[in-house]
């Protein structure tokens, strides 16, 4: 048996591509062309695509959940015991231009805006503990609200609930979103 070169392998691939093209109809040329077209587009297009979405979902955390840099406790630990100590070293950074301090847990709220049992809202969500001063300079909820108002530095029984929250219809300005909003405190807003 004998072997062929790589080059006299392409040159007999490409003649018959050629004999193939010629004795074809060209409905079959124009099929092959637009099946190699949608194939690089593909390739190009959706790759694209996927690392463009991954990109905004990081931007989006980094603008409007935790910034750039995240430090947590140790393994074991809820707490970091000498938080403003770390603070202080953490903003001696060059390019650090803000830092603030986070208390995260669990919550589940209930809420019937008819009093009737039959309407109830339940959710179990993450609550998060910020000094609103603080946290204006480091993400971009303050300026990311639908409705109500941001917190103040001495508020102390208000909180800001998220659209998941308040519902599907969040922005919509509806009388449960409202009922809700200041059940938990946030100024009357969804």
């Amino acid at each position: 048996m004998r072997t062929t070169s790589f080059l006299a392998s392409w040159k007999i691939a490409l003649f018959i591509a050629y004999r193939t093209i010629l004795r074809g109809s060209k409905a079959t040329l124009g099929l092959i062309i637009a099946m190699i077209t949608l194939s690089l587009i593909n390739l190009l297009f959706f790759s694209s695509l996927m690392a463009g979405m991954g990109q905004s979902v990081v931007d989006q955390f980094k603008k409007n959940v935790y910034s750039n840099v995240i430090i947590r406790p140790e393994s074991g630990k809820r707490y970091i015991s000498a938080y403003s100590t770390l603070e202080n070293v953490v903003s001696q950074v060059d390019g650090v231009t803000a830092t603030g301090a986070r208390v995260n847990g669990q919550a589940t709220f209930r809420y019937d805006p008819l009093k009737n049992g039959q309407n109830v809202v339940e959710g179990s969500f993450q609550v998060t503990g910020i000094d609103p001063a603080q946290e204006e300079q480091i993400t971009g909820v303050h300026s990311s609200m639908i409705a109500g108002s941001y917190l103040s530095s001495d508020d102390r029984d208000s909180i800001i609930i998220g659209k998941d929250m308040a519902g599907s219809t969040a922005g919509t300005s509806t009388q449960s979103n409202r009922a809700l909003s200041m059940l938990l405190g946030g100024g009357g807003g969804g």
